[in-house]
Order: structure tokens, then C-alpha cells, then sequence
């Protein structure tokens, strides 16, 4: 009797490709996350505000993009997000082109398995800071949406593509051998494996990141003396401490500050020009100390205070605000005319003294703006009410608030340590 010869009837069959609609649905949404990250890119590079989508309620893009978990090894975490987007909307189109499919769907597994746990873990992060950006929620849900595509379109079956027959006379064929034709287990095992290294790697650049900002140490540039300050419950230190290791021009303290981005219960020291529409200067720090405030408790105006949300040491940067988010508009109902006898007691009365005054509505201050032998006109208006206010700041100081200040919802010098 001749030994059995086994011969495979059928040759088998390649897997069957998707639906088109499935790698254009995955293209569509890798394009546009892709689109998404490179604009977030170009503004944590360049250091752009990021428009439009910050006027939304409850959305800070530039406080997400500055803040401490931006950053991957000291690059600005969205390139990450280039490079996987890029890679699952390049590998769906060559797709339809590869012979090596199961190759081609293994990498579109994992990179979009990557794309919706990081999209997860920087959502989580967000929630952690309490301020979100739309256009990363819109870049990470993108991701989230080709995960699941892929991971639901991918072959993952075996199934039988020939029949292997023995021919040994009066022997029956043989059963069907099972030929798989998608990913193995062991194959979506190594899938999910690298996507985690993937997120291994992308925390450990985080932790990093953060680590470097918050104990990089820079000098500070000196402030020069003076006194002033250009807004009521500010508190500006009547003189600024200097380090004995400072250099002969006196451009540096050699004190060494902490680098940390401004957020809530955070003390903020900056310089400041403020001018009008017409280029005129209204006020300046120059020549006089820092200002210093502590964010988040009101005690600046919150259009600036709004603008300085996610800075860090170092940044000098341009903003306009409005009235509506400064002094508020003029109103004339707070301009009135008292008689003289008012002010007895008062030695020299003269134009600009201002005087704090007990209304129906609190205390507040007027400022005596004409003067007549029988009356003296007064002006309840902040002088810079009606005004779009043009700042260029400066910021060179950020640090923790001592629990003293926080209790007072105002700074105590420099160092946190003055009292009234």
C-alpha cells in the first residue's frame, strides 16, 4: 500500500478588503484630526492664541495648550498627535495598494488604539484641570471614532479555505484544515502590547515635561524702584528685594524662580504699558516696582486677568481690552454737582483729589473733576471707564500663595510674607 500523499485542493484565499465606505470613513476622520493637531502644533510653536474656539463658555484652549501636561520631552505634546494621525490616514490609503493587508491593518490597530487611549488620558487630564479645549475634544474624539471603525472592520476570523483530501485508497477525506485568513490572537496580543508602549512612552514624556517646568530655575529680571500701582486691591511692595550675586548692570537678580504657569490662587508679578487708541500712554510700570496680584481673586481687572490665564515667566505678549472687561462704559448718572459746604474742612480743594463717599450703592470713590465758588462737581466713572485699554505685558514672577494670602484674597509683598 503507497504511503498517503496529501495534496491542498484550493489555494488560499486572500482576505477580503472592507467595505470602501470604511476606509473612507477612516480617511476622513484621519484627515481631520490630522488637520486639528497640525494647527494645534503651529500654535503651541509659535506661541499664538488660539482662536475662536476659547469664546466658547467654559473653554480655555491657550490654558490647555500652556499647561504643564502640554509637553512631551519638552515638545509640544500635538506633534504626537501629527505623527499618528498622519500615519493611520497614509497607511488607509495604501491600504487598497498593499499585498501585505494584515500588515497594513495591524498598524492601523494599533495606531488607532493608541490615538483613543492617549484621546482618553488627555480628556481625564483636562476634567484634572478643570478647563477644556474644543479643538483637542474634537482632535481626540476623532481618534476615539477610528478606533472603534478599525477595530470593528479588522478581519479577525479564521475561516476554512481548502479542503485537504488523503488519497489512500478506501479512505474518506480528510476534515477541512482551518487556514486563517485575519489577525490571530497573538497578533492583536502584539497590537495592543505596542499601543500601550506607545502610552507608556507618552506619559513617561509628560512626567517629564512637568517635572522640567516646575523645577527649571531662570533669572529673574530686576525690577527697577519706585512705587504705583494702577488698580485698587493690587498689592505692589514698596521695594524689591536684590540678590548680592546680581551683575554690575543690575539686569538680573540672580534670584532663581520656579517656572509655572499662571493659574487660580497663583501670585503673578508682571511689568506693564497701558495705552489708549490713540497710542498715547496712559500708565507704566516703568521706573516703579512690579505689580503684583493674586489670580483668580479679583484683584485686577478681568479682561486682564483673563489674558494672563496659562502665561508663564518670560512671556511678553499684546492684549485689547474692552470696557465691557475692564472699567466698564461711562455712565452719566455718576457725574454730580454738590455745593461747596461739602467739602468744608477740605485746605485747598483742587481738581483731580478723589474722596471715597458712602451711597445707597456702598462706598465708593468720585473725583472731583470742576470747581466752582457755590459747587464742586464730582465723577463716580473710574477715569479709564469708556476706554479700550492697550497693554503690553511683561510677566516675571510666578509662585504658590502662601495660605495667609489665600485667606486675604490679596498678596503680601513679594515673598508672601508682609503684612498690612
Amino acid at each position: 500500500m503507497s504511503a498517503p500523499q496529501l495534496t491542498n485542493i484550493h489555494r488560499k484565499r486572500p482576505s477580503l478588503p472592507p467595505p470602501s465606505w470604511v476606509l473612507w470613513l477612516m480617511r476622513g476622520l484621519a484627515l481631520a484630526a490630522l488637520s486639528l493637531a497640525i494647527y494645534l502644533s503651529w500654535v503651541s510653536l509659535t506661541g499664538d492664541s488660539l482662536a475662536g474656539a476659547c469664546s466658547v463658555t467654559g473653554t480655555d484652549c491657550n490654558a490647555v495648550l500652556v499647561s504643564e501636561w502640554s509637553k512631551w520631552f519638552n515638545l509640544p505634546i500635538s506633534l504626537g498627535g501629527v505623527l499618528v494621525y498622519g500615519g493611520i490616514f497614509l497607511v488607509s490609503w495604501l491600504f487598497s495598494m498593499s499585498r501585505r493587508r494584515m500588515f497594513a491593518w495591524g498598524t492601523i490597530g494599533c495606531l488607532s488604539l493608541l490615538a483613543a487611549l492617549s484621546g482618553i488620558w488627555f480628556v481625564i487630564l483636562q476634567f484634572q484641570m478643570g478647563k477644556f479645549c474644543l479643538v483637542c475634544l474634537l482632535t481626540h474624539a476623532c481618534g476615539i471614532a477610528i478606533a472603534a471603525i478599525a477595530w470593528f472592520s479588522m478581519p479577525k476570523t479564521f475561516r476554512s479555505t481548502g479542503e485537504v483530501r488523503a488519497h489512500v485508497l478506501g479512505t474518506r477525506p480528510a476534515k477541512r484544515a482551518p487556514q486563517p485568513t485575519g489577525l490571530q490572537t497573538s497578533h492583536l496580543v502584539a497590537v495592543a502590547v505596542v499601543a500601550l508602549l506607545g502610552m507608556v512612552s507618552l506619559v513617561t514624556g509628560q512626567i517629564q515635561s512637568v517635572y522640567h517646568t516646575q523645577e527649571k530655575l531662570v533669572f529673574a529680571d530686576d525690577a527697577p524702584g519706585g512705587g504705583g500701582k494702577p488698580d485698587e486691591g493690587t498689592a505692589s511692595p514698596d521695594s524689591v528685594k536684590s540678590d548680592p550675586e546680581a551683575d554690575e548692570s543690575g539686569t538680573r537678580t540672580g534670584a532663581l524662580k520656579r517656572l509655572m504657569s499662571v493659574t487660580k490662587n497663583k501670585v503673578v508679578a508682571f511689568d506693564y504699558t497701558l495705552t489708549s487708541d490713540d497710542g498715547q500712554t496712559v500708565d507704566s510700570s516703568e521706573g516703579r516696582d512690579l505689580l503684583y496680584y493674586l489670580h483668580g481673586a479679583g484683584n485686577i481687572i478681568g479682561g486682564l486677568e483673563q489674558a494672563l490665564e496659562g502665561k508663564s515667566v518670560g512671556d511678553q505678549f499684546q492684549v485689547s481690552i474692552a470696557p465691557a472687561d475692564g472699567y466698564g462704559e461711562r455712565n452719566d448718572a455718576l457725574r454730580k454737582t454738590v455745593p461747596r459746604e461739602d467739602f468744608q474742612g477740605v485746605e485747598d480743594l483742587a481738581l483731580g483729589m478723589q474722596f471715597r463717599v458712602d451711597s445707597n450703592v456702598g462706598e465708593s470713590v468720585v473725583t472731583v473733576v470742576e470747581i466752582t465758588d457755590d459747587s464742586v462737581t464730582i465723577d463716580g466713572n473710574h477715569s479709564l471707564a469708556g476706554m479700550t485699554l492697550n497693554f503690553d505685558i511683561t510677566v516675571r514672577e510666578v509662585r504658590d500663595a502662601t495660605e495667609e494670602e489665600l485667606t486675604h484674597s490679596h498678596v503680601h509683598g513679594p515673598d508672601g510674607h508682609e503684612h498690612h
